[in-house]
């Protein structure tokens, strides 16, 4: 009972916000403007119209907040959503076995026959009098291919859809010769066709010693186009505690990024990204890992005096159950939003998990068994293998794609203004005022770092105890190193 009503929206919008200052909240009001001026200028070139930027500002004043949050999410989702069903339409019709998008869907399978078990009587009978009504569905060529390559093409979406992503899905299984995973410069090749631009690590170019690995544009990008997402594990505010290394967090981890309402980003587990497979040996990692290798590595360089940043941070929920998202057709899609946020009562050391928790375990390590061994015949592999023991802190996948609240929440970059082919992204840090900060950190806006981090009044439920030392006091998630790939976005 308490665990469901911890991970509810209404509990997750009470840790959120509720004892947040008001200096932030009138920060992340002031970028929700500039955010909606953006998308709409991106709207209004997308339809090869002029924008009037005077009407535009005017307008962003005169809406309510409310109003102006939901235009920006709108238009940030349906960005996100359309980069995701492209680049899994890409990797299907190029013979990429979308192993994560079939993981992914088997996943959700497990748990629609999870509740329709935990279901009551009435529900049940709902369920079949609404089922009888609707037409019997037509028959497909997805429907020939086995259970693990269906899943990839999205089994149960649209004839046009399935028509289009079945022939790739079927090369894709025949064979292991045809069956291959994209490289990470064949996937930013296809991104580019799709969208216009895509994504590259090189040396960055910002003039200090420090700068590491820069974040450039290959293509052009609109202003108000999102350009990357920063993959990893979130953690919420009541999780800080949770994570590697607390209350020092930044400890041998300069990939930490912190959204408005405190959670914290942690993309140390997706690494640089390669051409390759997953690894999956840590615990962190096996439990992090629904993309494919090819897109799992952002790294960002700030802003040097004399440099603008050309990109903002915005925050982005996106609900499970949104129409646009539409799991029931498309539950695949799930594997391309690269962010995962553990339970409330998550434990990363495995040592919470009683009879209740693991009640299931037996049943579903079966399941996930045959799945495997029907994907690896499908490949023309060997038969089964050996039970894989859970590690400790690893998510089931139900888990997974249940994040608390029914909620996904990621943190997006939105360019500031047109990006041209060769351009370094440049990122305000906005590291924290009141911690000791690198000596190449550049203020662009000290008003808007105040009141960014601004002190928390009320009582944390994250934290432990008075003398613990929160991650916003020392380096940590507030402060981070920000040297390299750093990412402490504010």
């Amino acid at each position: 009972m308490w665990r469901s009503i911890l991970s509810s929206r209404f509990a997750s919008w009470v840790v959120g916000f509720v004892s947040l200052p008001k200096e932030r909240q009138i920060q992340h009001e002031m970028d929700l403007q500039r955010l909606y001026i953006l998308t709409q200028l991106h709207k209004a070139a997308a339809q090869n119209r002029a924008a009037n930027m005077q009407q535009l500002i005017m307008k962003s004043h005169s809406l309510d907040l409310s109003a102006v949050r939901s235009e920006v999410e709108a238009s940030l989702r349906q960005q996100v959503l359309g980069t995701a069903q492209a680049l899994h339409e890409e990797l299907v019709q190029a013979g990429d076995p979308a192993l994560a998008a079939a993981r992914t869907t088997a996943a959700h399978a497990r748990l629609e026959r999870q509740r329709e078990r935990e279901a009551s009587g009435l529900r049940k009978l709902l369920n079949r009098v609404a089922e009888s009504r609707q037409p019997p569905p037509a028959a497909s060529a997805a429907s020939a291919l086995p259970a693990a390559a269906a899943a990839a093409c999205g089994a149960g979406s649209s004839g046009a859809t399935q028509a289009q992503t079945a022939t790739g899905t079927a090369a894709a299984a025949a064979g292991s010769a045809a069956a291959r995973e994209l490289s990470a410069s064949e996937v930013a090749a296809a991104l580019q066709r799709r969208l216009g631009f895509s994504l590259e690590l090189r040396p960055s170019e910002v003039p200090h010693p420090e700068a590491g690995t820069g974040l450039f544009l290959r293509g052009e990008a609109r202003a108000g186009a999102v350009v990357a997402i920063f993959p990893g594990v979130l953690y919420g505010r009541t999780q800080l505690a949770h994570m590697p290394n607390y209350p020092r967090v930044d400890t041998d981890n300069p990939y930490l990024s912190c959204r408005f309402d405190q959670s914290i980003v942690d993309s140390k587990p997706w690494g640089r990204g390669d051409s390759g497979p997953v690894p999956g040996t840590a615990p962190e990692a096996a439990s992090a890992s629904p993309l494919p290798g090819p897109e799992r590595a952002v790294s960002m360089s700030g802003a040097e005096a004399g440099q603008s940043p050309n990109v903002i941070e915005a925050p982005l929920d996106i609900a499970l159950d949104h129409p646009d998202l539409d799991l029931t057709s498309r539950p695949w899609l799930r594997a391309y939003l690269p962010v995962v946020q553990p339970p409330m009562s998550y434990d990363p050391y495995g040592n919470k998990y009683g009879e209740e928790d693991d009640g299931g375990d037996d049943e579903e390590a079966e399941s996930e068994e045959e799945d495997e061994a029907k994907e690896r015949r499908g490949r023309g592999g060997e038969g089964r293998k050996g039970q894989r023991r859970r590690a400790p802190g690893e998510l089931r996948p139900w888990e997974v794609l249940t994040p608390p609240g029914g909620v996904v929440r990621l943190l997006v970059l939105v360019a500031t203004r047109g990006l041209r082919d060769g351009e370094e992204l440049l990122q305000n840090y906005r590291m924290n005022p009141h911690v000791a900060r690198p000596d190449w950190y550049v203020v662009h806006d000290a008003e808007a770092e105040h009141r960014r981090w601004a002190k928390i009044r009320a009582l944390d439920l994250g934290f432990k105890g008075s003398k613990t030392q929160g991650p916003g006091q020392g380096q940590g998630a507030g402060g981070g190193q920000g040297t390299g790939g750093a990412n402490n976005a504010g």
